[in-house]
């Protein structure tokens, strides 16, 4: 966990039972490695390279033959409750390269409903997913609490680094919501960010927190 030493993952990792622990660690991991194809400056067929052999390894993770050392940790992290996957499936992650490729290709949210797909597909990915995996039982409502959980989170971790994002061409708000504000695009790059945004952003915060 060295490379996320300080981040809030790194403390989602630390004050964990030694059960979600053992999922965190090579579920960060995995993240951090598709996330590398997203670095400024990268050669963006380097990056789409990676990302395509990213999109391999989940699938081969799911079919339950990974090859990356940190995809096999992952997967040797079985569920406490044997029935959540059949025989011979692993833990999907397809959700991490998805919103990595669309934050490759700087893709806007048009819509609110944009928004809670990117982190539907995050939270299936990674808090549902550990949710799961270290749940003592059947129970569905560790899989509603990982999920709803980690919605909120993708939106607030986006809203953090909301003025950085839209330097790279990334969109934090939905194209509407600006549009509703009477604000262009531009807008997120520039601060002090105009009031009725502020108020929104406040807004916002309070909702997902």
């Amino acid at each position: 966990m060295t490379a996320v030493e300080g981040t809030p993952r790194y403390f989602a990792w630390l004050y964990s039972s030694e059960r979600m622990r053992a999922i965190l660690a090579p579920l960060f991991g995995i993240e951090l490695e598709i996330n590398a194809a997203l670095q400024p400056g990268l050669e963006h067929s380097v990056a789409h390279a990676r990302m395509a052999w990213w999109a391999e390894e989940a699938q081969r993770l799911r079919d339950g033959h990974a090859l990356h050392p940190l995809t096999r940790a992952l997967l040797a992290q079985r569920p406490a409750a044997s029935i959540t996957e059949t025989a011979g499936s692993g833990p999907d992650v397809s959700g991490l390269v998805d919103v990595a490729s669309w934050d490759l290709a700087c893709a806007t949210f048009e819509t609110g409903r944009d928004l809670a797909g990117y982190c539907d597909r995050w939270a299936r990915s990674v808090t549902q997913l550990a949710a799961i995996r270290a749940a003592p039982d059947s129970s569905a409502s560790a899989a509603r609490f990982g999920h709803s959980l980690g919605v909120a989170l993708c939106e607030l971790d986006m809203l953090v680094s909301l003025r950085r994002s839209a330097h790279l061409g990334r969109l934090r708000v939905p194209l509407d919501e600006l549009a509703a504000l009477g604000l262009a695009p531009d807008a997120l790059a520039q601060t002090p960010w105009p009031a009725a945004l502020s108020q929104r952003l406040r807004e916002r915060h309070r909702q997902l927190r």
